[in-house]
Order: structure tokens, then sequence, then C-alpha cells
């Protein structure tokens, strides 16, 4: 208990106090107003003449009144007050609301000097709404200052002198609402200001003597001016995020749709590892129109509530908006503000944010201020133009107090003109530094660490921060959805929207999945609008329908100056940029502001927004496509000479491909072959150059191998509109392992489309998903397309094989369905009706437990679909499921069967194996640890009878014995088995002796007996005899316990026959010794072995090189 009174009069009756508690309570230089504690009860206060002063007190209360007009404070008074650890300086409490919070941090810190006057009359208009009930709720508030500045500091204490009068009969009227009866309930707060903005801080000290009405006067003024700061930053971000989507253009009258599509939210979780490295080069292909798959299969779907509810997540500070070129970054930005700012009428997910934000702050960054001084307040506010500086100060003050109530958003970090790269100091809120160190300030949160940061921009802006600047969330847009396609672009056609559609779907259905980017569905409708009756049906077309139409515009008063931009696009794609100074505009006679459809000055799109140094305003087109379309236009325009030589060097290399697919279609396709204007496109030697074109493709499609860049050349192939070129060289699809985006799918289904005929489609583990096949679908439809054999190796699920199914039936012979895997799409299989002829290379069903309707319908299945491999590992079988397969497989065939770890077989169930393998004509049987005996092997040989089979497997079966190992013998004998595997079977030399007798004279060409480690020396032996006996080529002696003395029996044994392949791995050096070594050296001379394996034998260097050194001269591959 300690309290420091340095007034000249303070009493405080101890009645008032004693069951008051204001504990760990401190406020610096903050005025905290609008306090309505909307539980409390009672509370009256009744005072005219009170000052509190003290550095350290706790005030508990229940019912508060001061009723005196002069309360004197007694020794008893305050041995029951507890006013403890607390500083009050420059402070107005008043008009705090606070419901349900706890446990807030008020620092106070006060000198107080004679007696304060306050006036009530002035205080009591606007106490209407401030307390009513108060529960005990600790009052607390927390706004300390730091060196960074995150705080308010106090430059001197307040000084008050005089008498404080406080009218209660002026208070009285005013209090009716807000003074009820207290009890005892704890009121905590953090200082917070309501939603129009009525918390103030305190700007600067003030010295106040006399009258207190000069005090009230400064209370309401702040409050006045922080509720301006937040009503014109607020309605700055609003009206800076209403978006159309047509605005830009007016001129082609394009219909504003009535509802909002956002593009597809990718959450990414390894953004910054492997795909997106630090890039050195700012172009970058976009997605959707390369083959190529850049980053966005990473991460998973997210929808927009999932995203804007992460905003609340205290370890989500910083987070990114990321999408390629022209991909709605912006568009979707401004939408997440519309959805912050509370006036929107406009927000159908404002539900969705659980606690608004009292400040929505929006700023496309190239409209920031670039300087070498400046202070955060003036870089982030100072091109606001309806706030007055004082407004704007005392603004700000209340943001740093209240930054978990701001929002901040950044608009295209990648248009900045400046960089955050290099050493950046940390600066407080008051000091001067350059451009790119204040932003590194706001956005490391060393200036807002409780502020909330939304930053969009393209990949490689992100991808290239360091770790202390990079966010703790990534979203990426992936494109908009083929039914969002589809309703945005019939809304901005209007009337003709419907009709068009249907005539894109019919004619020229490629031109769709490129509409997925956002700024080609506009530029598509443009066109459509402009020409419905004949509109273009390539990417081609419309960007120069879209070039010719813009250059038309009266915006553009220099009509050469595509010319000039042709020449300036190809430089930058040769150095791999997207960003021009002012300077290089000018270098190539271009004005700025005669290009303004064309391309947006940094900052500003009124390309004035703010005077910079000349040279560091940097332009870039409005969109990368249009970049590379310029550069295709300026090398179709180029020389005979230097076009030969850019197509045979540079055109085929992956950073052109895009590049490419234009020139393909301004020098090849025969429908854009009209005469454009002299502003537009002058093209000389045009047959020379389709000529020179037409023979670097044939040739291109002969040697490319690479699935990425077969896609690639697909897309250019498509653009080129050239059925003959087409025909004359695709016959054969074949994509293996090649990972297939909607742009590659595109390409691939518009070279089937014009090829016609083709012998072979095969996609081989190319991860495809119905919304590709869908796409495959859309572009074929209504051709001639026919295709001999179609083979699919992809998982699938009903929705899929659906899509599948419909391909096939439309437009295939013959179907190959490589593999069927688990028992889900085995049953879709199962329950599908397809009339062409389909085949099902193998079926694998595992780990489950059999029933008999399932074996029943794997016999149907296997016969149907003539499957040649049907594996039915791990299921239980039982006798009973092997005869429900045998009597609904009927005539089918089976190459291999594979019936591993089924433990349950039993007797029968092996010898129903032995009758399946006979009819079914298997050639490979399986049965690893099926805990076979000779019995079941007896049975197996008796039910197989003289089939023919080439592999048998009976690896792990430890209970075979010898007579079980004799029957083998005689099974490999009388069926002419080529390849026996009996690893792990417990092979003894007595059970070899068995096997050799009874296996004669067959002759086979592998025999596996590895992991079988009591074989010995005589087993070994015997080993070698049936190697050289049967003649086989391939031998495995893995983990065999090999020794020098087993090495040189087996070498004895096999004298001179040729082995082609010999394991020896994971049999130590240690055991087999030099000896050892020798005896395998000379094996390998004698048996002419082209292939030995030793991994896992532990050879030390030394050893190593010396048997090396001994084999060396046989050329044998080692391993």
């Amino acid at each position: 208990m300690e309290a420091t009174l340095s007034a000249a009069e303070a009493h405080i009756s101890a009645e008032t106090l004693q069951q008051t508690n204001i504990t760990e309570a401190s406020i610096t230089r903050a005025a905290v107003q609008d306090m309505s504690i909307e539980s409390a009860n009672v509370v009256s206060v009744i005072s005219e003449h009170t000052e509190i002063a003290s550095q350290k007190a706790t005030v508990q209360t229940v019912e508060a009144t001061l009723s005196a007009a002069e309360a004197h404070i007694s020794a008893e008074t305050l041995q029951q007050t507890n006013i403890t650890e607390t500083k009050i300086i420059d402070a107005v409490v008043g008009e705090m609301k606070a419901e349900n919070i706890h446990a807030e941090n008020i620092f106070l810190q006060i000198n107080v000097s004679g007696q304060a006057e306050a006036s009530a009359d002035s205080l009591a208009p606007s106490t209407s709404g401030w307390i009513r009930q108060a529960h005990q709720t600790p009052v607390r508030s927390m706004a300390a200052a730091d060196d960074a500045g995150q705080a308010v500091t106090v430059r001197e204490d307040k000084k008050i002198s005089g008498q404080a009068e406080a009218s209660a009969g002026s208070l009285a009227p005013s209090t009716s609402r807000w003074i009820g009866q207290a009890q005892q309930t704890p009121v905590r707060s953090k200082a917070a200001a309501d939603d129009a903005g009525q918390a103030v801080t305190v700007r600067e000290d003030k010295k106040i003597s006399g009258s207190g009405k000069s005090s009230s006067k400064n209370f309401f003024q702040k409050r006045k001016h922080v509720a301006k700061f937040k009503k014109v930053v607020n309605r700055d971000a609003y009206w800076k995020s209403k978006d159309s989507i047509t605005e830009m253009y007016k001129d082609q009258e394009l219909v504003e749709p009535e509802f909002e599509a956002n593009p597809r939210i990718r959450k990414l979780s390894h953004f910054f590892g492997g795909e997106m490295a630090l890039k050195t080069k700012e172009y970058r292909k976009d997605a959707e129109f390369s083959a190529l798959v850049d980053n966005i299969s990473e991460g998973k779907f997210v929808t927009m509530k999932q995203l804007i509810q992460s905003f609340h997540s205290q370890k989500n500070r910083l987070i990114a908006i990321i999408g390629q070129a022209d991909g709605g970054k912006t568009t979707f930005t401004k939408r997440l503000v519309h959805a912050s700012c509370k006036n929107s009428s406009k927000i159908y997910f404002k539900k969705w944010f659980k606690n608004s934000f009292d400040v929505v702050y929006f700023v496309n960054i190239r409209d920031l201020i670039e300087s070498d001084s400046i202070t955060a307040m003036e870089l982030l506010f100072g091109n606001i133009t309806d706030l007055s500086e004082e407004s704007q100060q005392y603004g700000y003050e209340w943001i740093i107090e209240n930054q978990e109530k701001v929002i901040f958003f950044f608009d295209g970090l990648d248009q900045a003109t400046w960089s955050l790269s290099g050493q950046h100091p940390k600066i407080n809120h008051k000091e001067k530094s350059s451009t790119p160190t204040v932003m590194y300030n706001v956005i490391t949160g060393h200036l807002f660490p409780r502020g909330k940061i939304v930053i969009s921009s393209r990949e490689h802006s992100i991808a290239s921060l360091t770790v202390d600047l990079r966010p703790q969330l990534i979203y990426a847009l992936v494109g908009l959805s083929p039914d969002d396609v589809k309703r945005l672009f019939i809304a901005l056609l209007g009337d003709i929207g419907q009709q068009q559609w249907d005539r894109m779907c019919s004619t020229s259905p490629a031109i769709i999945p490129l509409s997925s980017v956002p700024v080609f569905l506009v530029y598509n409708a443009i066109v459509q609008k402009f020409n419905p009756e004949n509109p273009p049906d390539t990417m081609t077309g419309v960007m120069l329908d879209i070039l010719d139409i813009l250059l038309k515009s009266q915006h553009v008063r220099d009509k050469q100056v595509l010319h000039k931009l042709k020449e300036m696009a190809f430089r930058a794609m040769s150095e791999g940029r997207v960003v021009f100074t002012k300077d290089e505009l000018l270098k190539f006679g271009i004005d700025p502001d005669s290009i303004r459809d064309l391309v947006i000055k940094v900052p500003g799109r009124t390309m004035a927004s703010h005077c910079l140094l000349e040279g560091t305003q940097q332009i870039y087109f409005s969109h990368q496509v249009i970049e590379e379309n310029l550069a295709a236009m300026f090398v179709s325009e180029m020389g005979v000479g230097e076009f030969e030589e850019f197509v045979n060097e540079f055109i085929h290399q992956d950073h052109w491909s895009v590049v490419r697919k234009f020139v393909c279609g301004i020098l090849l396709n025969p429908t854009l072959a009209k005469d454009w204007s002299s502003q537009m496109l002058q093209i000389k030697d045009k047959k020379a150059k389709e000529e020179i074109l037409r023979r670097s493709m044939n040739e291109q499609m002969k040697e490319t191998n690479d699935s990425t860049a077969l896609m690639e050349l697909f897309g250019a192939l498509y653009e080129s509109n050239d059925d003959e070129l087409i025909r004359s060289h695709v016959h054969d699809i074949d994509f293996e392992e090649a990972t297939i985006n909607p742009s590659g799918m595109l390409a691939i289904s518009s070279v089937m489309r014009r090829s016609g005929n083709l012998n072979l489609l095969r996609f081989f583990e190319c991860n495809l998903t119905t919304e590709l096949f869908d796409i495959m679908m859309s572009n074929l439809k209504d051709s001639q397309l026919k295709v001999k054999k179609f083979v699919l190796n992809n998982r699938f699920n009903a929705e899929l094989f659906a899509s599948v199914k419909k391909f096939t039936e439309s437009y295939v012979d013959e179907m190959v369905l490589e593999e069927c895997k688990g028992k889900d799409e085995f049953r879709i299989i199962s329950r599908s009706v397809i009339s062409k002829k389909v085949f099902i290379n193998v079926i694998y069903l595992s780990s489950f437990k059999m029933s008999e309707q399932l074996s029943i319908k794997t016999g149907i299945v296997c016969s149907k679909y003539n499957v040649e491999h049907l594996s039915l590992r791990e299921v239980d079988l039982r006798e009973i499921h092997l005869r429900n397969f045998l009597k609904h497989v009927g005539n089918g065939k089976l190459k291999e069967l594979n019936v591993n770890n089924n433990e349950n077989l039993g007797v029968g169930g092996v010898g129903v194996t032995g009758i399946i393998v006979s009819q079914c004509g298997v050639e490979k049987v399986c049965m690893w640890n099926c805990n076979l005996t000779a019995e079941a092997m007896k049975a197996f040989k008796e039910n197989v009878r003289d089939a023919k089979f080439k592999e048998l497997y009976v690896s792990y079966n430890r209970d075979l014995g010898v007579d079980g190992i004799a029957v083998t013998g005689i099974i490999v004998s009388q069926c002419e088995v080529e390849k026996v595997g009996m690893w792990e079977c417990n092979l003894t030399a007595e059970a070899m002796i068995a096997f050799k007798e009874n296996v004669r004279d067959a002759k086979f060409k592998k025999l596996d007996v590895s992991g079988n480690r009591d074989l010995g020396v005589e087993g070994m032996a015997v080993t070698g005899i049936i190697v050289s006996q049967c003649e086989a080529e391939k031998v495995g002696m893995r983990h065999c316990n090999l020794t020098a003395e087993a090495m040189k029996a087996f070498k004895e044994n096999v004298r001179d026959a040729k082995i082609n392949w010999m394991d020896l791995s994971w049999n130590v050096v240690s055991k087999l010794g030099d000896e050892g070594l020798s005896t395998i050296s000379d094996i390998v001379h004698h048996c002419q072995v082209q292939t030995l394996g030793m991994l896992g034998c532990n050879f030390n260097d030394d050893q190593l090189g010396r048997f090396e050194a001994l084999i060396a001269d046989t050329g044998v591959k080692f391993n």
C-alpha cells in the first residue's frame, strides 16, 4: 500500500475508497474515452473537488460515492486504500467500451501540483452512454512506449495547478443513462475506441493551470480529429476498392456483372522451397499460357471464408496473396478490402470477419511516395488529401495505441519502384528514412507488431524476400473455375452472351480454358463484342484483335507507338524483364502518356501521381501477354536473315515458348493472314519466313522426346492452325510421367482435333484429373477424331472414370487400362459398361478381407476385360474364394497370378490355384508366404498337370521341408519353368539335393536361393551343380552367409557354365576373406559373368581396391 499525494488538498472518504481496486494500471499520455460498461449496475459520482495523485495505486470499488464538494482523505481512509504501481500522466479516461474484457493494463503517470479544475458542465453532454453496470471487471490498458516508437512516448509530465472543480449538479442530468449501481464487477479494456473512433491519443504535453475548461475542450478536439481520421481513411479504402472489371474498357461497352467471381485459392505450405527458389529474372511464363506447371499444384484449395478467417489468427501477422501476371490479384485484394470496410453494402462475406477492424488502410504500392527522407506517417497517409495535419497526427497516434484494430492492405509489391533487398536500419515512428527502409520496418512488424498486413504480389517478388520479411501465410490465386468463366463471359457480353458462348464452344473451344486468366477473359469478351459473327479461335487471333482495337483508341495519340513498343518488348524478353525505366521508353522514342491503354506507369494509373527523380519512374505492360505478343510481332517483322537466325538459335528454347506460339499464329495461321493496318503489323517476305518456320517446326517434331517440350510444341502447332503440318507429323501421342496442366491439355487436345486420326494416344502416370479430361472433351467437341488405341495409366475415381468412359465411347476403337488399384477402383470398373473393346493389364487388390461376392466379381471382370495380371495379395484368400473366381473367370486368360501373403489357403486352396494356372494359361505364379507345405505343393502339382508356365516363386515358405522342395523340383521339370525363386525357405544341403534329383535335366534361366543362411559348403556345392546342369544364366545368392570354402565349392561344381548375372550382395567380406574374393574373381573370369552384385558386403577401401583390380580385365558390371 503506497500513495504519494502532492495535491494541496485532497480528501477521499474511507467509505468511498474501501472497496475500490485499481491494480497494475498505467496510462501513458492516453485519453481513454467512451467507456460503456454494459454490465455495470450502480455507480454514483457526487463530487466537485477531487484529485487523485498517485504513482502506485489499486482502486477496487463496489459503490463509489463521492459525497463531498471537497473530499478529504484522512489517515483512516488511506489505510483502506490500495493504489499501487500506477502512473497517471496527461490522461483523460472517458467513454471506454468494455464488453467482457479482462486483465488489460492501463499505465498512467501523473505529477500533480495544487488542485486541478475540471468543468463538469462541459463534460456532462458526452457522458450519457459511459457506464452502466460494474461487476468487478478489472480495468487495464496497455500503451507502453518503446524505442522503436510502437507506442506513444511522453516528452514531459503535465503539471496541474489550481483548484479542481467538479459540479455534481451539472453532472447529474447527463448521467442518468450511464451511472448505476456498482456491484464490484471488474472492468477491463485495452484503451480501445469504438467504431466511430472516439478514442484520442494526446500529441503533446500541456501545462494546465486554473480552469479545467481548456482540458475538456482539448479532449473533444482530439476525439473529433481521431473520428475524422478513421472516417477519411476508411472512406479512402472503400472507394479505392470499389471494383469494376469493365472500368478500364469503357469504350468497348462491356456489361458489368451483377455478381462477383473470384479466382480459386490455394494455401501454400512449401512456397520458399524447391519450386519457388529465389528468382533472378522478373519474367516467368503464365501457367495458363504454358504447358509448364509453375506452383499451381502445390498446396490445397481453400474457400474465401477460410482465407478471411485466417486473418484473425495472431500467428498470421503478415499474409501474402500471390498470382502470376494478369491473374486477378488486384481485383481480389480490392474485394478483401471492401469486405473489411464497415460501410460496405456489397460484401456478401462480411459475416466471416469475426471482429471487424476499426481502420482499414489500402494503397497500391506503386502510389507510395518514393523519398530519401520520410516518416512512416507521411509515407502511409501523406497522400490522403482530406486529412488535416492535426487529424493525421492524432489518428496516427491512435493507430499506434490500437494496432490490433487496424488492417493494412498493400497491393502490388512487384510494382514497387524501390527494393526491400539489402540492409535496413530499425527506425521509430517519428524518424525519417527512405521509402524502402520505412516499408521494411512496416512489413517486418517493427513499427506495427500487433497490426495485420495483407500484401499482394507476383511470385518472384515474394520468393526473393529475406527471412525477416517473409509472410507467415501465403495464398495463391490459380485461375477462375470453368463455371465462373462461363458465367462471367455471358454476363460481360449482355444480350449476346449466351449466343457467343455457344458459338465459342462449338467453333473454338480451345479459347475457353485460356479464359481462366481474368484478363484474357475480358480480352476475349471484347473481341467477341466487336466481331460476334466471326470471332478469332486462337490466342494469337484474340491478342491481335485486342491490340488493333486498343490502337484505335482515342487515348493513343501516337499511332506509330506500337512499332516502338514491339522492339522494346523484344529486348525486354531477351533480358527476361517486364519492368522498364522512363529513360528506356524515351530511348525508343515513346511518350508514356501516348500509350495509356497499353501500359501503366509506376506509380499511379493517372501516370502523374507523384513527381519522381528523372529516370527512376518504371513502366510495365499492364498484362504480360501483351509484352509476349508484341515481342512475337517484332520477330515476325525481322529481316529474313535475322529471322532465320532467331528461329534456328532461340525460338525453340523454353523461355521463348509463348512467343513461339504467337509467331506461329502470326505467320502460319491462314485465318489471320489479312491486311492489317500499317500501324499494326508490317511483314515483308512472309512466304520465305513461313518456309523457314515450317521447316524448323518439322525438325523439332522429329527430335522432341521430352513431354513438356512436346506439349509446348503442340501449343504452337495449334496456334498455326496448319492442319497439313499437324497431320503429316502427328500419328502417335505418348506422354509418360508428364505433369499436364490445363494449358498443356489444351495444346494436346487441339492437335488431336486437327490430326484427324491417331494410331496411339497414351497417358502413363500423368496425374490426369476430371477437369483435364473435360477440357479435352470440350476441345474435341464435333471433331472427327479417331483413336485406334488409347492407353491410360492413372488413378481414378467414379467422376474421372465417367469422363474416360465418355471419351472412349466417342473416339476410341480399343482402350487399355494399365492398372486398376484397390477395392474402390475395382468396384467402379465392375459396375461400368463400355461398348468398345477394353483391356485391363493389371488389377491390384490387397490388404483387405476377400468376400465371396467380390471373388465372383473378380472372375467376371478378369474375363470381361481380358485382364493379364491379377494380384490378390494379403486378402485372406480361402479355397471358396478361388473356386468362385474359377467358376466365373470362364475362358479368361491370365499372364500372372499373385496370391502372396495369403496364409490360409490350405492344401485345397493351393490345389485350386493349380487348376487356375492350368485353365487360364498363367505364365507367372507367385505364392510367397502362403504357409506352403509338401502336401500343398503335391496338390498344386496334381492340378497344374502338364501346363507350361515360365516363373514359379515360392519364397518365404519356411515349412516346405525336403519333401516340399523335392516336389518343387518336379513341378519345375514337368511345367518347364524358366525362373525359380526360393528365398528364405530354410534350404539345406539335403533339400538342394532333393531339388537337383527331381529337376533332372530341366533347363531354366534363373535360380534364386537368397536368404537361405544354412546352405553351408555342401549346399553351395549342390547349387553349383544345379546351375551347371540346368544352364541357369542368373544366380541369386544374397544373404546366404557365404564363406571362402562355400565359394570354392560352388566354383568347383559350376565349372565353366555361362552366368550372365550373379548377385552375392549382403554376404560380408569379413567372412569371405581374401581367399573368398579371389574365388569370386575366378568365377567371374571362368563363367564370363556380365553383372556382379555385391551391395552391403562391407568392403573397406583397401579390399575394394584390390578386388576391383582382380576383375578389371573382365569388363564385368560391378555393383
